[in-house]
C-alpha cells in the first residue's frame, strides 16, 4: 500500500501532466489556432442569402402574378400569342389594345404561362370597340407640334386621273395634304392666296382668315399680286380660317368730282409728310371731305377701286399739320377686320398651319392659325409621323371640347370622357388642344369608352 508521501508525489505527477498538456500544444510541436467564435453566424446568414436569391428567380421563371390580378388585368400567354382581358376572375379575349385597357384601366401587360391559367373560365367571344387602335404610343410620344394643311397643284395633279363628282356632277376637290409631325414643321410666314370653293366662290386666304371676293376676282387678284389662276380648295379645309368682313371694291359717291370745301377730289389718293419730307401717312378724300386713313394692304384696294384715273391714283402731297384736322379716325370705309399688310403671294402649295397648346392651361393662350409655308413633301389626305399620334381636345367655334386620339393612321377616334383618357393610360396634361375644324380633315373612327368595351372591370382589383 503506498504510503502518503508516495499519494502526494503521483497527485503532483498528474497535475504537470494536465499542466503540460494545455500549455504545449499538439503532439509534433503544431499549434492548434483557436476556433473563432462568430464562424457559425456568417455561414448562417450566407445561405439565408442564397435561399432568398433563389426564391426570387424562381419566382421569376413561375411568373408569380400579383394579387388581384384576376379581376382586372391584361394578360398575353407566353407561347401561345393569344391575349385576353382578366375581369372578375374570367378571361376574355379581346379586339385590340384599346379596348384592353378600357376594359381593364390598366396599362401593365401581365405575361403568363399556359399553366398558370388552368382552370380558369374562359369566353371565346372577343370583346372591345371594333376597329379601335391597337397601338397606342407612351404619352412621351404623342405629337405636341404644330400642325399643317396644304391643297397644292401637285396633288391635284397627282390625282388627276381619280376625279370624284358629287352628287350634281361636279368634281370634287382633293383632300388637302394634313401633317401631324415632331419634325419638318415649316414656321409661320406672311403668305396669301386666292382660292376657289367648289361653288366657285373665290376668296383670299391669308393671316388667319379667309375674305370671300363676290365680284371682280381677277381684278382684285391683280391689286393683291396674284396672278395664278385660283386652286379649287375642299371646304373642310377653307374652314380652318376664320371668316373676315368680303373683300369688295371701295364704293365712292360723286367718285372724281372735287370735295366740298376742299381743292382735292372724292376718291384722291394724299400723302402727309413731315418737315423734313418724310412721308407719314396715306388717305384717301371721301365724299364728306374728310381723309381717311390707308394702311398698305387698303392702299391697293384703294387704288383699284378707282380705276385707272391717273389724277386720282398720283397722291397729293400735304404736311401733317394741314391734313390734322381733315383726318377722320373714325371712318368705318376701311373694316378693321381687313388686313393691313400684303403679303407674298403662295407658290406651288397653299397651306393653313395650328399651333396646338396645353389643353390644361385653361387661361394660357390659344391655338395660333395661320397661312404658313409648305413642308418639304405634300400627299393627299392624312400623315402622322409613325410610332406617334396626337391626344387632343378639339373645340369648337362655340366653346365646345370634343377628346380625341388621332392614330399613326390617320384616324380621329373620338374619346368619350377624360375618364376614358385616363383608362388609355394618359393623363390631362397630355393632351392638347387644337381648333374644332382641323377634326373635319380625318376620317373618324368608333368613339373609344369604358362602357362600349363590352365589359366593365371593378373600380379597384
Amino acid at each position: 500500500m503506498a504510503s502518503k508521501q508516495e499519494l502526494i508525489q503521483a497527485q503532483r505527477f498528474s497535475r504537470q501532466r494536465l499542466l503540460t498538456a494545455f500549455t504545449s500544444g499538439a503532439p509534433g510541436g503544431r499549434e492548434l489556432a483557436p476556433a473563432k467564435p462568430l464562424r457559425g453566424v456568417v455561414v448562417g446568414v450566407a445561405l439565408a442569402v442564397i435561399t432568398a436569391v433563389g426564391t426570387l428567380l424562381i419566382g421569376s421563371f413561375t411568373g408569380t402574378l400579383p394579387t388581384g390580378w384576376q379581376n382586372s388585368s391584361v394578360v398575353f400567354v407566353k407561347g401561345e400569342g393569344t391575349r385576353y382581358v382578366a375581369i372578375n376572375g374570367t378571361l376574355y379575349p379581346f379586339l385590340n389594345l384599346s379596348s384592353a385597357r378600357l376594359a381593364t384601366g390598366s396599362t401593365e401587360i401581365l405575361e403568363v404561362t399556359p399553366d398558370q391559367l388552368a382552370g380558369m373560365p374562359r369566353e371565346s367571344t372577343p370583346v372591345g370597340i371594333e376597329g379601335a387602335p391597337d397601338a397606342l404610343p407612351e404619352a412621351a410620344r404623342l405629337i405636341d407640334a404644330a400642325w399643317t394643311s396644304c391643297v397644292s397643284d401637285d396633288i391635284s395633279a397627282a390625282l388627276a386621273g381619280e376625279t370624284v363628282f358629287d352628287d350634281e356632277g361636279k368634281p370634287v376637290p382633293p383632300l388637302p395634304s394634313t401633317r401631324i409631325a415632331s419634325t419638318g414643321v415649316p414656321g409661320t410666314a406672311p403668305v396669301s392666296d386666292i382660292v376657289v370653293d367648289q361653288e366657285g366662290t373665290a376668296y383670299l386666304v391669308t393671316g388667319s382668315m379667309r375674305y370671300e371676293i363676290p365680284t371682280q376676282v381677277e381684278a382684285m387678284g391683280l391689286a393683291l399680286q396674284i396672278t395664278h389662276t385660283p386652286r379649287t380648295v375642299n371646304a373642310n379645309w377653307l374652314n380652318l380660317l376664320g371668316q373676315g368682313t368680303p373683300l369688295t371694291p371701295i364704293a365712292f359717291e360723286r367718285l372724281g368730282r372735287p370735295a366740298p370745301g376742299m381743292d382735292l377730289r372724292i376718291g384722291q389718293m394724299v400723302q402727309t409728310q413731315d418737315a423734313e419730307g418724310a412721308v407719314t401717312g396715306d388717305y384717301v378724300v371721301t365724299p364728306d371731305a374728310r381723309l381717311v386713313r390707308l394702311n398698305a394692304f387698303a392702299r391697293e384696294i384703294v387704288a383699284m377701286s378707282v380705276g385707272d384715273d391717273p389724277t386720282l391714283q398720283e397722291p397729293v402731297t400735304m404736311s401733317v399739320t394741314e391734313a390734322g384736322p381733315l383726318i377722320d379716325d373714325e371712318s368705318t370705309m376701311i373694316p378693321d377686320d381687313w388686313p393691313t399688310y400684303l403679303a407674298e403671294p403662295a407658290d406651288d402649295a397653299t397651306c393653313v398651319r395650328v399651333a396646338p397648346t396645353p389643353a390644361a392651361e385653361e387661361e394660357g393662350p390659344r391655338p395660333e392659325v395661320t397661312v404658313s409655308e409648305a413642308p418639304a413633301e405634300l400627299t393627299p389626305g392624312p400623315v402622322v409621323e409613325p410610332g406617334g399620334g396626337a391626344l387632343i381636345d378639339a373645340v369648337s367655334s362655340g366653346g365646345g371640347h370634343a377628346y380625341a386620339y388621332i392614330s399613326e393612321t390617320g384616324v380621329y377616334f373620338p374619346i368619350a370622357t377624360l375618364a376614358d383618357v385616363e383608362r388609355l393610360g394618359y393623363t390631362a396634361e397630355d393632351i392638347v388642344q387644337v381648333p374644332g375644324a382641323w377634326a373635319r380633315l380625318f376620317p373618324t373612327g368608333p368613339e373609344l369608352s369604358q362602357s362600349a368595351t363590352g365589359v366593365v372591370a371593378p373600380e379597384s382589383p
